[in-house]
């Protein structure tokens, strides 16, 4: 057997073990959770409510989606696990924690290791909430969306950006930073920087006498403050 054809049989057999992975743990979650999307929680890390919630973690698959990442399956496979997601959405290999909690638009585009996840746990309480990616949204490499979060049509996230919990952008609006937050263009001239000048031409008047001798008639440049 030619290794070309060893090498294509191996590829194969791990693209229909991904496939059968995932759909043992689509399977077995929608069954736990009774195919019903997760609930937004706050609670005590001793709550029972934490522990249903936390056990889906540990049915995360987005490790065995690796291999349809940039691919049109990817966001299929994505909505077989409860995930809304609309038509043409390109994910190149995003982490989504809760499928089942997530709102992505069409058109969206989900960077390689951006993360999208739902939950938070603060000081010994657990939270968590729905989050809501518009259409024709931009998530950049390696930012991360919180839980309860809104993005509204056209937002970027630029890359490394952490967008906080509850925070919701304006339409075409462009966040970045850590915590993200929106960046507005401003034209206005810095503090302290005097205003601008713009040269203007005076016109030509005639010389004073000078010695009994007239100087040919010049113009002058004068500097004068441009209008605000």
């Amino acid at each position: 057997m030619s290794i070309g054809r060893v090498a294509w049989q191996l590829s194969i057999d791990a693209l229909v073990a991904a496939v059968m992975g995932f759909a043992v743990f689509v399977v077995v979650e929608r069954f736990a959770r009774r195919n019903r999307p997760l609930a937004p929680r706050f609670c005590s890390l001793y709550d029972r409510a934490f522990w249903e919630h936390e056990r889906y973690w540990k049915l995360n698959f987005s490790a065995l989606t690796r291999i349809f990442a940039g691919t049109p399956i990817r966001p299929v496979l994505f909505r077989l696990a409860g995930a809304r997601i609309g038509p043409n959405v390109f994910d190149d290999g995003a982490g989504l924690i809760e499928p089942s909690m997530l709102e992505i638009g069409r058109d969206t585009t989900l960077n390689v290791a951006s993360v999208l996840q739902c939950h938070s746990l603060e000081d010994g309480t657990f939270k968590s909430d729905r989050t809501v990616v518009g259409p024709n949204c931009t998530i950049g490499t390696a930012a991360f969306v919180h839980y309860d979060v809104h993005l509204a049509a056209g937002t970027t996230v630029e890359p490394d950006s952490f967008v906080m919990k509850g925070s919701s952008s304006t339409p075409g609006a462009r966040w970045l930073g850590n915590p993200a937050q929106e960046w507005v263009s401003d034209t206005r001239e810095p503090a302290g920087v005097p205003p601008r000048t713009e040269a203007v031409t005076a016109p030509a008047v005639s010389s004073p006498v000078l010695d009994g001798r007239r100087v040919r008639a010049t113009t002058a440049t004068t500097a004068i403050p441009a209008s605000s």
